[in-house]
């Protein structure tokens, strides 16, 4: 393992390759993560690092592996793939904290609108509170 990387950061490889066994991986397509993750798999260390810096300043990266975590957890109700992901993340590098926090915001948001909308088109009367 490369010097550079701690006895944290080797339990996140471990973590990270696990969960990525875990999603499906067409969620994935086409983002540079999941090569990365592949890499990262198949033992490469330094693919940890670019992981790494690719999430933090790529916000269209972070928000695929998070919805693809999100899909999963939806697809499969007893599993905490997105929590999994986003404490992984979180250790990492604390400042990912915000970056899901605000992903949260939006996907809440989303997931509110579209079920307001699938009311209204149902001719539901239900309120909010």
């Amino acid at each position: 393992m490369n010097e550079a990387v701690t006895n944290s950061d080797e339990a996140c490889v471990e973590r990270l390759s696990y969960l990525f066994s875990t999603l499906d991986h067409t969620e994935l397509q086409g983002t540079k993560t999941i090569g990365l993750l592949e890499q990262l798999a198949d033992g490469n260390i330094d693919a940890y690092t670019q992981i790494k810096e690719l999430l933090l300043s790529d916000p269209n990266e972070l928000n695929k592996l998070l919805l693809a975590a999100k899909q999963h957890d939806a697809d499969n109700p007893e599993s905490q793939i997105f929590q999994e992901i986003s404490s992984v993340l979180i250790d990492i590098d604390p400042s990912f904290g915000e970056k899901i926090r605000q992903f949260e915001e939006k996907y809440s948001m989303s997931k509110s609108l579209e079920t307001s909308y699938l009311l209204s088109l149902s001719g539901s009367k239900i309120q909010r509170e």
